[in-house]
């Protein structure tokens, strides 16, 4: 399967409900994304630049798509991040793009340079917020299409093997092969 793009992303994030969806869908501006990296003292990653300028931070299921640009604070990534339990995620290279709406997090792991894709994006759990818990995509477009499809219509994304592996092929190079989310 080919991979996604953030056109493919954009029509997907149209159709979820959002706490308020008389609120447009806004991208982020540079000079918002580069104050952030500002603020983060490191860069981010080029996709992650592109779906801030298409989605800067919004209120919509399961738990929110953070950004620079967020009209609400709970889905503002400066704000994620400050909390006690979060913390440490900048010094990991560590980037919060959505909530699972259980207290989870979908966070971009900067430090994985040597996967096919710069933009991986793992699961962290609220118990143990300084630990990958399994890989959720391969990269950022890709996650983004598993984590909308599933809301929109429940799929065997992340655990189902054959289903992930399908859509997302360059997932089983993850090192170690316990962040796999089958074997986690």
């Amino acid at each position: 399967m080919s991979q996604p793009d953030f056109a493919d992303v954009r029509s997907l994030l149209e159709r979820l409900p959002r706490q308020n969806p008389e609120r447009p869908i806004r991208g982020a501006t540079a000079a918002q994304i580069d104050q952030l990296e500002q603020d983060l003292g490191r860069s981010v990653p080029a996709s992650l630049r592109a779906w801030y300028a298409i989605c800067g931070g919004i209120h919509c299921a399961p738990g929110g798509l953070l950004g620079p640009a967020a009209q609400d604070s709970d889905v503002d990534i400066r704000e994620v991040m400050s909390w006690p339990t979060h913390v440490g995620w900048a010094a990991a290279g560590w980037l919060p793009v959505a909530g699972d709406g259980n207290g989870d997090y979908y966070v971009l792991d900067t430090t994985r340079a040597h996967l096919p894709n710069d933009d991986a994006v793992f699961f962290v759990d609220q118990s143990e917020p300084d630990d990958l818990a399994y890989i959720v995509g391969s990269s950022l477009p890709r996650f983004l299409v598993f984590l909308m499809e599933h809301e929109l219509e429940s799929t065997g994304w992340p655990f189902d093997r054959a289903y992930v592996v399908a859509r997302d092929p360059g997932i089983e190079a993850v090192t170690p092969a316990g962040l796999l989310p089958w074997n986690a």
